[in-house]
């Protein structure tokens, strides 16, 4: 009886209706041992792109972000998984790294890997303003990581020593303003949720004060203004997002509290700070 092939390297995807991107995914990922597409429910031709080019394609119910990651670790075969999301791409630098690293057998449970944010269709990706190097723990040894509990901006937490590879992850992340748009109102409710699990609270300073702060931080104090039009429009996008973070905190603390008043509440907390 033949031995069965060992699997190093597994690389795993979720995916929903990802038809435009999730073929540019798969590809840059082939070098792996194993593809994993976790595909909750896709209505376009997600799926048989993602069989087409040899991925192996499971369907699980939407549980949300990181549940949804940790069951494609889970179901992954490989002594390594990275994890990537369908509108990103590999870069071939970062693959043979990555195999490197594998084969090596480190002391490392995970491994950092810095990404490129393309945002509107933009050719180039954004340099300044904090956007890169964005770094986060992409490749873990199966068994000592997982990502954590959070809503939304999940992160992978490892249990042992990690290190960074060299290489990059390519995301092409929102072509259109619109979509960007109704990301930020999804992700926005999703975050506020999670804050206000954690007993965060709006105040008058973080609704009226921080936005524009934020605002002016990343794209003047940190150069934002050096990706350009691409860099103010994320920048400003961005700057909005804690607004209405903070404002989805102060309703949902409205829903929780009968005798509530938005206006009162934010002027006593105002007046706590003098």
């Amino acid at each position: 009886m033949a031995k069965r092939k060992k699997i190093l390297v597994s690389a795993v995807i979720i995916s929903f209706n990802e038809e435009n991107c999730i073929e540019r995914a798969v590809k840059s990922v082939k070098w792996a041992d194993e593809v994993l597409v976790v595909d909750s429910g896709s209505t376009d031709s997600t799926v048989s792109l993602a069989r087409s080019l040899g991925a192996s394609v499971i369907h699980n119910k939407w549980p949300g972000f990181a549940a949804q990651k940790n069951f494609a670790i889970k179901k992954a075969s490989g002594v390594w998984v990275l994890s990537i999301d369908a509108d990103e791409e590999v870069s071939a630098e970062l693959a043979s790294n990555i195999r490197k690293a594998a084969l090596s057998g480190e002391n490392a449970d995970g491994y950092w890997i810095c990404r490129k944010n393309y945002y509107y269709g933009s050719r180039d990706y954004m340099k300044h303003g904090t956007v890169f190097p964005d770094a986060s723990i992409r490749l873990i040894k199966k068994g000592r990581g997982a990502y954590n509990a959070a809503l939304v901006h999940e992160q992978i937490v490892v249990k042992g020593p990690t290190l960074r590879l060299a290489g990059f992850i390519s995301h092409y992340s929102k072509p259109l303003v619109s979509e960007h748009l109704s990301a930020i109102n999804k992700y926005t409710t999703l975050e506020a949720m999670d804050s206000f699990k954690k007993g965060r609270r709006a105040s008058g300073y973080s609704i009226l004060i921080k936005p524009g702060y934020f605002f002016i931080k990343k794209y003047f104090f940190k150069a934002g203004f050096l990706d350009g039009f691409q860099g103010f429009l994320y920048q400003f996008l961005s700057a909005f997002y804690v607004f209405m973070h903070e404002i989805k905190l102060l309703e949902l603390e409205k829903k929780s509290c009968v005798d509530y008043n938005p206006l009162k509440t934010l002027f006593v907390r105002y007046k706590n700070m003098e």
